[in-house]
């Protein structure tokens, strides 16, 4: 785990020349840092576990657990700008597969990156990206396919989660909070959420 201060700020001074010494280290070295790194431009420096040797695994992996909103977030993008598809075809660098499905190439690089660390992508030490063993299940019609499932958490599940404390204390529907209407009644209204709920 890393603080956020340290991975959600603006780069500022040489953040750029980190930045590109980052991209540039080996991906057994990449694997190591935390999700969070993801999405700011500025690298996390040094390793997580230096910074807080007065963690056991346990805590560590409490800490881990708290990441998955992060995790969500990165396979919903995935999903969503079909990432997997672009690799199917063969590694590519972030620049490349940005490119190919119309997004920003350092945000696409540092959601391939992030799931890098989740096994769903894989990353040479020439900053090329591959299919993980888990990303072949981000593609729709193979066997096993979670990408409607995943564009439903994040596009439905996501915002409504947000609300849970405030459903805990006052007893009223954490979706029907976020969204002014029953979660019937919202798919029924948004074709593009009910597409995604109802995809295999």
């Amino acid at each position: 785990m890393i603080p956020a201060d340290r991975c959600l700020r603006s780069p500022g001074g040489n953040g750029a020349k980190s930045a590109q010494a980052w991209a540039a280290r080996p991906l057994s070295d990449l694997q190591r840092k935390n999700l969070r790194s993801v999405t700011s431009a500025a690298p996390c420096d040094g390793d997580p576990a230096d910074d807080h040797p007065h963690l056991t695994a346990g805590s560590w992996r409490l800490g881990e657990l708290a990441d998955g909103f992060l995790v969500t977030q990165l396979l919903y993008a995935a999903a969503e700008l079909r990432l997997a598809d672009v690799l199917a075809a063969g590694p590519a660098d972030g620049p490349a597969v940005a490119r190919a499905v119309g997004a920003h190439p350092d945000t696409v690089t540092r959601i391939l990156r992030g799931l890098c660390a989740a096994k769903v992508f894989a990353e040479t030490d020439s900053s090329r990206f591959s299919l993980g063993p888990l990303g072949e299940y981000l593609r729709d019609g193979v066997p096993g396919s979670q990408r409607g499932p995943i564009l439903a958490r994040g596009a439905i599940y996501y915002a409504a989660a947000g609300g849970l404390l405030d459903a805990a204390r006052t007893g009223e529907n954490a979706f029907e909070q976020a969204y002014g209407e029953s979660f019937f009644a919202h798919l029924q209204r948004v074709a593009a959420l009910r597409q995604a709920f109802e995809a295999p």
